[in-house]
């Protein structure tokens, strides 16, 4: 439940340090009553804390996702924990994230956001509690409603499609790979 979620905002960050965490990181050295945010690689002269599970996030009332090497590609699960996620720029996009919306499913959060405005977002959302609420529970539903195994298995078969139509050369298989229906693929995947 809402209520019961931890008020402290935790981040969790991949292992690559760039540079949009450190502001998050120099406010929870700050102010440790709003932000728990540590790197788990060496990046500073502390020592790296170890990797949460993804599972784990989910006790947290606020998350905050930032890209990789390319999206984050956790997005949709941590969404799913009913978390208010704050969403850090926007380079990087998985097939999905043009249907969601800003301050609807997710707060978006600048690349370059510094300390103060981090703080003074992370505080507006605790003093406005009901629209956190809200927005986690659209970004949840969204994910529920629009994210289901075959939503993705549709997406995937369509655009495969579309890119087929733009070879100039027909794709030959090499000897000794098996040919996948669509058919053995979804057998494959329920483990059947």
């Amino acid at each position: 439940r809402w209520d019961w979620m931890r008020k402290h905002l935790v981040a969790t960050a991949t292992p690559t340090p760039w540079p949009e965490r450190d502001s998050l990181v120099r406010l929870s050295q700050r102010r440790p009553d709003l932000v728990d945010a540590q790197y788990t690689i060496l990046a500073t002269d502390a020592d790296p804390v170890e990797k949460m599970p993804l599972v784990e996030h989910c006790q947290f009332k606020y998350l905050f996702n930032f890209r990789g090497v390319a999206a984050s590609f956790r997005l949709r699960h941590i969404l799913l924990c009913r978390s208010l996620v704050l969403h850090v720029g926007d380079q990087w996009q998985e097939f999905f994230y043009s249907q969601l919306k800003p301050w609807v499913h997710y707060v978006p959060v600048a690349s370059d956001a510094d300390v103060d405005e981090l703080a003074e977002l992370i505080l507006y959302l605790r003093e406005h509690d009901d629209l956190a609420e809200e927005i986690a529970e659209r970004g949840q539903q969204f994910i529920w409603l629009h994210l289901r195994m075959e939503d993705v298995q549709c997406y995937w078969s369509k655009m495969l499609q579309e890119y087929a139509k733009l070879l100039t050369y027909k794709v030959q298989r090499e000897p000794g790979l098996l040919e996948v229906s669509n058919k053995k693929a979804v057998q494959l995947y329920r483990g059947k």
